[in-house]
């Protein structure tokens, strides 16, 4: 009778757990816009010289493409912190938008980074969306720092890719 008791414990805590998991939001996404007076050919040469994208993105230490910057690249994506990551570049439309996969312990990031002329200025939107088993983790630990390292980076961007490349 005891080992029936304890099977049924371990049976209830089993299928609790399950519930939270699938109750537990599998993915997460944030989204920020600003207007640069720089063209989108001057915003798109900051996000193609991925050796300076440490200079004006603060969640990154490094960049590394093996490739130039079209779609089918691949590389590493080295956070400010925590381990090298592999990337891809999965869509790329020069001056337009590019879209690059991250994939990290059970989740992945998908980044998408568009930009529309408006007139004499350009709209840049960065998105950036966690899915996977762990999402819900990552979301509930690094949610702030993900959103405010995004704000710095485009805020950045838009203030300064009409002066060159950074320095």
């Amino acid at each position: 009778m005891r080992a029936r008791g304890v099977i049924v414990g371990i049976l209830t805590i089993i299928v609790i757990l399950w519930v939270i998991v699938v109750a537990i939001r599998p993915s997460w996404s944030y989204s920020v816009t600003r207007v640069s007076d720089a063209t989108p050919a001057q915003i798109w040469a900051w996000y193609a010289d991925t050796k300076d994208v440490p200079k004006w993105d603060p969640l990154i230490k490094g960049v590394v493409l093996h490739g130039d910057f079209s779609a089918g690249s691949w590389g590493e994506y080295i956070p400010e912190e925590g381990p090298t990551l592999p990337l891809t570049l999965t869509t790329v439309l020069p001056s337009q938008y590019y879209t690059q996969v991250t994939k990290l312990p059970w989740a992945s990031i998908e980044s998408t980074n568009i930009l529309i002329p408006v007139g004499n200025q350009t709209r840049i939107t960065h998105t950036m969306t966690m899915s996977g088993t762990m999402a819900w983790a990552y979301e509930l630990f690094l949610k702030n720092k993900i959103e405010g390292g995004m704000n710095q980076a485009i805020d950045t961007l838009a203030a300064n890719a009409n002066h060159g490349l950074p320095k």
